[in-house]
């Protein structure tokens, strides 16, 4: 077991504690907790038990462990996604978990998918109005002024228009690409717009013909992060399919006459100064 040094709880891992329940990276806890020495993050009976199903050819939900022992990809596929239902159908869910699971709605009540998911998100939304942690919280006038101006300057930056079809349709902005915009506008091309129109596409960045990709490695299955079968379940994909699509978008934008360099999430929040070199680079006629 690990002692985490900032509650002294116990744990197997370190990583997703470190996030949820503090708040702070793992290089930021390094920085603060053991800033000269190698800091384990997994417990050694952890790394014993990842060493075993990783002899026995991976994790049962992986494809690489079904393959190896002679089934097809898509029979692999096939006894993933039983063992994951099996495992969900076996879960003790309660009766507020049970309302915000799509199944219920699709099974129960004989909604779409896509019915399932909007009706979902509107108990979500619902729930979290009435969230406790956010019960007697009232913004001053102040604060009201604040969030008013900060999200005006973001609707001016990205075009009003553009603004309301970006969240209808294309899910929205991460903080992340935001800043990465606004520092790239401000520092390197002020003329560069974001979420613009490209036949089909609607690109993160561009300027004149060069379209820079903010990806985010959740979404796009950063291969650094996600090994191929590494199954999304947010989006029903496995990680190489999400980047094949990724691909395929960049070679169809080449084929408009298109330039494009990918930013990925953890590249920028890592080393900013790199990306912006590199963005430099790319828009070669600044």
């Amino acid at each position: 077991m690990i002692t985490c040094l900032i509650c002294k709880k116990e744990l197997k891992q370190l990583h997703q504690h470190l996030k949820k329940a503090h708040n702070i990276t793992v290089c930021e806890y390094r920085s603060i907790y053991n800033y000269n020495g190698k800091l384990q993050y997994v417990s050694n009976e952890d790394k014993q038990k990842r060493s075993l199903i990783a002899k026995s050819g991976g994790s049962i939900l992986s494809v690489t462990y079904w393959t190896k022992k002679g089934y097809s990809i898509e029979e692999a596929k096939r006894n993933i996604s039983k063992i994951q239902s099996n495992n969900n159908s076996k879960r003790n869910y309660s009766a507020k978990e049970i309302i915000i699971n799509t199944e219920y709605w699709i099974q129960k009540h004989g909604y779409s998918y896509d019915e399932a998911v909007k009706k979902v998100s509107e108990i979500q939304a619902s729930r979290s109005r009435k969230s406790s942690k956010f019960t007697g919280k009232n913004h001053s006038d102040i604060s009201k002024q604040s969030i008013s101006v900060s999200m005006s300057k973001h609707i001016k930056t990205v075009g009003s228009t553009k603004w309301v079809s970006h969240f209808g349709v294309f899910g929205g902005q991460s903080k992340a690409e935001i800043e990465c915009y606004e520092t790239i506008k401000k520092e390197i091309c002020n003329d560069i717009q974001a979420n613009v129109s490209v036949d089909k596409y609607v690109v993160d960045m561009i300027y004149k013909t060069y379209v820079i990709e903010f990806n985010g490695d959740y979404w796009h299955a950063n291969p650094s992060i996600y090994e191929d079968e590494y199954f999304n379940q947010t989006v029903k994909k496995y990680a190489k399919e999400i980047r094949q699509n990724d691909l395929d978008r960049i070679s169809n934008l080449h084929i408009l006459g298109y330039n494009v360099f990918t930013i990925w999430e953890s590249d920028w929040k890592k080393n900013r100064l790199l990306v912006l070199e590199q963005v430099k680079k790319f828009i070669n006629d600044i």
